[in-house]
């Protein structure tokens, strides 16, 4: 990453806290960005973490209840500090201990965000403070929302060290820099925005984070792909699809709708059940059956089967 274009940024609150910021061109999984965030040393350094715990503290009043502190972006040195600067300030917690948790959760494979086991107990029925480094768009944010609520915790307050939205799902963010501190900061989708053919002088690249330039080739993979699907399962196969079985059914003169009665009598009735059904060790009832099951699955036909048996016609609702 070229250092040479970095600035620094003084918290109004303290001049003590410091946002380095170098502007380029720089692609996250969400969206393209005009400017990164250096939060190396403020997730590092105690005297740092100490002065953002401090500021973050002041917009939460005595009132607010907060049981646990989820730090996300890796502010766990943050989130230490932050808990013991509510306690100070005479934040109210309904642990037994009247301490604050700290904990960080898990994404896994799918991109869900996690609790393990033994953190749950933490997060269900407790009062919870959500710790960011940086938002830009508020997906990371949206998930770990729905994974707090999932684990049935209560969401008191989002406290941010940067954020470019003023709220998240209804939830105020508190931050210390936001685009004012920032004004050439802009953000943009990553579906509706092409990537820039200039040189590497204005797409610097960032070692520090998984930000990748967006002249990668697993970018471009993602959205050949995403564009392929969206066009095989759009409306151009809606139409493919039914306009296939109209013609067909044309070209066939409408032969399944005209023998439709004749096909259900030669399956359905009793003399397809019967002896004298005609020739052959197969009922064309049997046949109709043993094709539905390699349509549709045996486990499917006989579960449904037994529920109805078993619960009633209710069970198919």
């Amino acid at each position: 990453m070229n250092l040479e274009n970095m600035t620094k940024i003084y918290a109004r609150g303290d001049s003590r806290i410091q946002l380095k910021v170098i502007p380029g061109h720089f692609v996250t999984s969400q969206s393209h960005i005009t400017h990164y965030l250096d939060l190396t040393t403020m997730k590092s350094r105690t005297a740092e973490a100490q002065n953002i715990a401090h500021e973050l503290a002041a917009n939460y009043e005595v009132s607010t209840p907060v049981d646990t502190i989820i730090c996300m972006d890796g502010l766990e040195v943050i989130g230490a500090y932050l808990s013991e600067e509510l306690t100070k300030a005479g934040i109210f917690s309904l642990n037994a201990h009247q301490t604050i948790y700290v904990i960080t959760p898990e994404s896994s494979n799918s991109g869900q965000i996690i609790f393990r086991d033994n953190f749950q107990p933490m997060i269900k029925g407790k009062n919870v403070l959500i710790l960011n480094g940086s938002i830009t768009t508020g997906s990371t944010l949206s998930k770990a929302i729905e994974s707090i609520l999932y684990y049935g915790g209560t969401i008191r307050g989002i406290a941010a060290i940067f954020s470019r939205v003023d709220s998240v799902a209804s939830l105020p963010v508190y931050s210390i820099f936001n685009t004012k501190d920032i004004p050439d900061y802009h953000s943009y989708s990553s579906t509706n925005v092409q990537c820039v053919r200039g040189s590497k002088k204005s797409m610097p690249l960032s070692a520090a984070t998984d930000i990748q330039l967006c002249k990668s080739s697993k970018y471009f993979i993602k959205e050949i792909v995403t564009r392929i699907d969206d066009f095989v399962w759009g409306p151009v196969m809606l139409i493919l699809l039914v306009g296939t079985g109209i013609f067909l059914t044309v070209r066939t003169r409408f032969l399944t709708w005209s023998n439709l009665g004749y096909a259900l009598k030669s399956t359905l009735s009793k003399e397809a059940r019967t002896k004298s059904r005609g020739q052959g060790d197969v009922s064309p009832f049997s046949a109709l059956t043993t094709a539905l099951a390699a349509t549709i699955g045996t486990g499917n036909i006989v579960g449904a089967a037994t529920a109805m048996v078993s619960g009633g016609p209710g069970a198919l609702v």
